[in-house]
């Protein structure tokens, strides 16, 4: 079994809920909001692992995405925050991914990708060697992924594999 040492955290409706009515960096909205049970899995995270931010982010650079993240009270808890801007990819590209990894010093195998999109958060990240956790309430089948209905179950995937 191979210990999880970084988890790589999607940043809209993963973390903080998007609203299709705003358009611009999420920064500068009228409102933030931190999606349920973010708050708590990112504290209880935060101490033993290394937590990253990495999202597509078309309006925002990691300046602005962090500004967002301490508008919802959590920029506290991650070492790194990457758009694609940064990583100079986009997600699904499998560069995207590997470039997070080399960035942080992490090996895939190493890292957790946690993200609510199948096609560009998690198959991408499984192709790179990645572990990876759907969050979703859609009810099917998991593929070599984990699948989650909320974010304080990524302290039970976590627990599961230290053990």
């Amino acid at each position: 079994m191979i210990k999880i040492e970084a988890i790589v955290f999607d940043w809209g409706d993963t973390l903080m809920r998007n609203f299709p009515q705003y358009d611009g960096p999420m920064a500068d909205w009228p409102e933030v909001e931190i999606m349920p049970g973010a708050r708590e899995t990112l504290a209880g995270l935060s101490r033993a692992f290394t937590l990253v931010v990495a999202s597509n982010a078309g309006s925002s650079n990691a300046e602005l995405v962090k500004r967002a993240l301490k508008r919802g009270g959590i920029e506290g808890h991650f070492r790194f925050v990457f758009t694609g801007k940064e990583l100079n990819s986009k997600k699904p590209e499998l560069d995207f991914y590997r470039n997070i990894c080399r960035k942080i010093g992490v090996p895939p195998g190493q890292c957790l990708m946690v993200g609510d999109n199948l096609e560009k958060d998690i198959i991408p990240a499984r192709r790179v060697g990645m572990q990876a956790a759907w969050l979703t309430d859609k009810k099917e089948k998991p593929g070599d992924y984990w699948q989650i209905q909320s974010l304080p179950e990524v302290i039970e995937i976590v627990k599961r594999r230290a053990t």
